[in-house]
């Protein structure tokens, strides 16, 4: 890849956190430090096709992909996810504790 992206033009985040998940056409990766997001990025161009803002440390795992939604965990106990191709179908749920 021959592309960058300043993560720190989008809020107070310090670096990518964990492997990227890589498609065909995506690179997807979260971000943490004071939030964080999940970007999905256009493999050829590096263009941002579509990011998630996360508050609170922000991406905690690796991004998870199983067929469609692309899913990931945040916050310790909530887990949200995003449809690969432009980050429609959005969801979040808890997934353990008081959180």
């Amino acid at each position: 890849m021959k592309w960058e992206y300043d993560i720190r033009k989008d809020g107070d985040q310090r670096q990518f956190h964990g492997d990227p998940l890589i498609t065909d056409e995506l690179v997807v990766i979260g971000t943490d430090g004071n939030m964080g997001h999940v970007y999905a990025f256009e493999r050829t161009t590096g263009a941002v096709r579509w990011k998630y803002r996360v508050d609170e440390r922000g991406v905690t795992s690796d991004v998870a992909h199983r067929e469609d939604p692309l899913a990931w965990q945040y916050n310790l106990n909530r887990v949200a996810s995003k449809g690969e191709d432009n980050g429609n179908k959005e969801n979040q749920k808890q997934i353990r504790g008081d959180g």
